[in-house]
């Protein structure tokens, strides 16, 4: 008959053998459920992080419908008045507001008074 693996309960050293192997699954337990945690503590931060993004895209995208409202309006009215032509400088970057992003109408207003030309000017007057 082939001999049964491990050791026998008859065995002196039995009883401190069984200790250090109960002791190694208590530690290796415990060591699975703190990277759980971690893991599950991970996911949530990420969920979080996830959501103030997808606000961010949001304001992002409420600005830049905001935007292109204007811009249409403002093709309109010179198509209206073909006497003043509608110009943006090629370094007209939205992002670049004070690090915020931010850029409300009263921005762009300034933006179009200060930087294109008025049509008296064009004409010579």
């Amino acid at each position: 008959m082939p001999k049964a693996k491990g050791i026998s309960p008859n065995d002196p050293d039995y009883h401190e053998k069984r200790i250090k192997n109960n002791q190694a699954i208590r530690r290796s337990r415990a060591k699975k459920k703190a990277e759980t945690e971690n893991m599950e503590n991970q996911v949530k931060d990420l969920k979080e992080e996830n959501a103030q993004l997808e606000g961010k895209i949001k304001q992002a995208e409420g600005r830049m419908d905001m935007l292109k409202a204007i811009i249409k309006a403002h093709n309109s009215k010179n198509q209206d008045n073909p006497n003043q032509s509608a110009q943006m400088p090629p370094s007209f970057d939205i992002g670049d507001q004070g690090g915020s992003g931010a850029m409300d109408i009263s921005d762009l207003m300034t933006f179009n008074t200060s930087s294109t030309p008025s049509a008296s000017s064009q004409q010579g007057f």
